[in-house]
């Protein structure tokens, strides 16, 4: 009996998916439509071991997706690895052990995604070294050891490789720099030691890089600085010396540790002719707003003295007396100290009174 239950699928061409179900894998009846060149089982509760015989049921299949499932190993048959598609996605899955080395039989395979998983032991030599592997590489994050083997250089037509977040140790082989179309490049929080391979000036399309959370160290190397398409460059956490010896050709690459001797990223860094002109609008500006509050400031204070009925001397104006309103006029607070100065045209002398009932206001106290 299938433990499949009821589900949805739908068909589109000869591709077959189904997503975001819940069921269990107990059958390989439900991929056995030897037509299909798409399948993809992805986001479920699939557990158990790969189905085994997906090489020979499935023989026109171009992309396979298992991800984001609770699958947890793969049977030693030689029909599970024998005709694989051109895509094979098994990420985010709890697939243990090592890495088959039966890959190499799969000659078609462009796109490889095997991460987050529990994948231990080495990367084999016979899947690093896949001439066809093109669109997509990723390893990480898993518990994969050992070095790095030299044969990663036959990947000479890949544009993409992620191998972060593993347990991979010894120097970054030189032959790496022999994939010269990769655009990205994460080999990120590994036990990588020694410098940063001579040969990376080779890596002229690289985009991303990113050798960050090792124990790489030695100088930064200057060319680095002269990858031209290089806009994202991750290499904290190393034990890099700090003096740099960078000498920038790429204007895309700005910020980060003071050592790089970058330039800062601000959003006007694109129109270098704005920068003097802004230097020198920016204190005008003030200059013109700080006289404006202080004319409105005097025209008050005048006011106050001669023009309204009721003369006042305020005797503590400062600038933490002067207030501003959403509309930016200001406003004299604090009259706490202020003279009143009562005059008569019966009466040739003044008479001062003084607003001795309140000393000192917090805020706003209008007149």
């Amino acid at each position: 009996a299938h433990s499949f239950g009821t589900w949805a699928t739908f068909k589109l061409g000869n591709s077959f998916f189904l997503g975001q179900q819940i069921f269990r894998y107990g059958s390989t009846a439900a991929y056995n439509i030897s037509s299909i060149n798409a399948f993809i089982l992805s986001a479920n509760k699939l557990s158990g071991n790969l189905p085994p015989d997906i090489g020979l049921t499935l023989p026109n299949l171009q992309l396979f997706g298992l991800g984001d499932n609770n699958f947890s190993g793969h049977e030693k048959s030689p029909h599970l690895w024998a005709t694989l598609p051109s895509t094979l996605i098994l990420r985010r899955n709890m697939i243990k052990g090592s890495i088959p080395t039966a890959l190499d039989n799969c000659t078609h395979l462009k796109i490889l995604d095997l991460g987050y998983n529990r994948l231990t032991g080495p990367i084999p030599k016979q899947l690093i070294g896949l001439f066809s592997l093109t669109d997509g590489f990723r390893l990480g994050p898993n518990y994969l050891s050992w070095p790095l083997p030299p044969e990663v250089g036959n990947l000479k037509n890949l544009r993409q490789m992620n191998i972060s977040r593993n347990k991979l140790f010894g120097e970054i082989p030189s032959t790496l720099g022999d994939c010269q179309l990769l655009e990205f490049l994460s080999i990120q929080n590994n036990l990588f030691e020694g410098t940063i391979p001579q040969s990376f000036k080779q890596l002229e399309g690289i985009q991303e890089l990113d050798l960050s959370s090792n124990n790489l160290s030695g100088q930064i190397p200057g060319f680095l600085g002269k990858l031209t398409l290089l806009h994202s460059l991750n290499i904290s956490h190393n034990m890099f010396e700090s003096e740099c010896i960078l000498n920038y050709e790429n204007n895309r690459l700005c910020g980060g540790i003071p050592a790089l001797q970058l330039p800062a990223c601000p959003k006007m860094v694109k129109n270098k002719e704005m920068r003097p002109i802004i230097h020198i609008i920016v204190p005008l500006v003030v200059v013109f707003l700080s006289g404006v509050l202080l004319l409105a400031c005097l025209a008050l204070i005048c006011y106050r003295h001669e023009k309204s009925q009721l003369h006042a001397a305020h005797c503590d104006l400062k600038p933490s007396n002067v207030l501003l309103d959403n509309n930016l006029c200001a406003h004299v607070g604090d009259f706490g100290l202020a003279k009143f100065i009562l005059t008569s045209a019966s009466v040739s002398s003044h008479t001062h009174s003084s607003s001795t009932s309140i000393r000192g206001t917090i805020g706003y106290l209008a007149p």
